[in-house]
């Protein structure tokens, strides 16, 4: 599945993780909800105009959506019920940050499908029991997208990296370069507050970054001969937490049990190695965000 063209991984086994991160954030209009299931849609397109159907999913796919539910079930109604159900509806459902499944299926079907920017033929989305379902962008509905893009000012590609400064601690270097590739082969501006000029107190630069930033990576690995995180990326996640951006939370593996109670419920990305926070924030990105064209 791509977004122009770029690997989009979603998958039956990565679904929860999606919808977990979404709760984090609510947009303050339907608008909001119209552009972003436009956009989810947009994301799983393989093409121009590709009706979006359980089974193009698993033809996209060589992955658990296909492993988990082909075998499952003999019935290829019971099937594409399942995938649409389990995997498409709650992702299109996480990525506009809807309250319900129900709430997504009724901003496509009195919505976005009266008002033209989506065709969804037969099922669910059209008041219909006939089976299999599909959706399909339309030539307007990728008007909408820009149109809605550009008047929400969604699209900030900057990215606030909260974490500890220490010259001298590879691994927090490490971190770094790996957090910094990453944003670069996905189109972000990774915005660190040590790397900038500011005038005045550098809390106001701080604050000021993170309410402009698209959302905030905090790394909670503590530095080099410390357990617990640093205070300052502490005061940093909270207020961004604050504000509803969305956050990843990054923490090496053998720190897990020395995080806040707080900070547990989070989505955290705990890694053992670069390669895998590589993989893993990779991903989350791609899922939640998308690639920057």
């Amino acid at each position: 599945m791509y977004e122009y063209g770029n690997e989009v991984l979603l998958s039956s086994s990565n679904v929860g993780e999606i919808i977990q991160q979404a709760t984090y954030r609510k947009p303050a209009s339907v608008f909001e909800k119209f552009y972003r299931v436009l956009k989810a849609l947009n994301n799983l397109e393989e093409y121009y105009m590709e009706p979006i159907s359980p089974r193009s999913l698993c033809r996209s796919y060589e992955d658990s959506i296909s492993i988990l539910f082909e075998n499952e079930f003999k019935n290829c109604l019971d099937f594409s019920d399942t995938v649409l159900n389990k995997v498409l509806i709650p992702y299109l459902a996480a990525m506009s940050y809807s309250i319900t499944d129900g709430e997504v299926i009724n901003l496509i079907k009195d919505g976005l499908k009266p008002l033209g920017y989506v065709k969804a033929e037969r099922g669910i989305f059209n008041n219909s029991p006939v089976k299999p379902e599909y959706i399909q962008i339309t030539p307007k509905g990728y008007e909408k997208i820009e149109e809605l893009r550009k008047e929400l000012e969604l699209e900030t590609n900057k990215v606030f990296v909260a974490m500890p400064f220490k010259e001298d601690d590879k691994e927090l270097q490490e971190i770094y370069q790996t957090i910094q590739d990453v944003l670069e082969n996905l189109g972000y501006s990774l915005i660190r507050v040590d790397k900038i000029d500011y005038t005045g107190y550098i809390i106001d630069k701080i604050m000021s970054e993170i309410k402009e930033s698209r959302f905030v990576i905090c790394v909670l690995t503590p530095e080099k001969g410390r357990e617990d995180p640093n205070l300052n990326v502490m005061f940093e996640f909270g207020y961004a937490a604050g504000l509803n951006k969305g956050i990843i939370p990054l923490c090496n593996e053998i720190f897990k049990d020395k995080l806040p109670f707080d900070i547990k419920q989070f989505n955290t990305i705990f890694y053992e190695n670069k390669e895998e926070l590589k993989e893993r924030l990779t991903n989350r990105i791609r899922n939640i965000y998308g690639k920057r064209v």
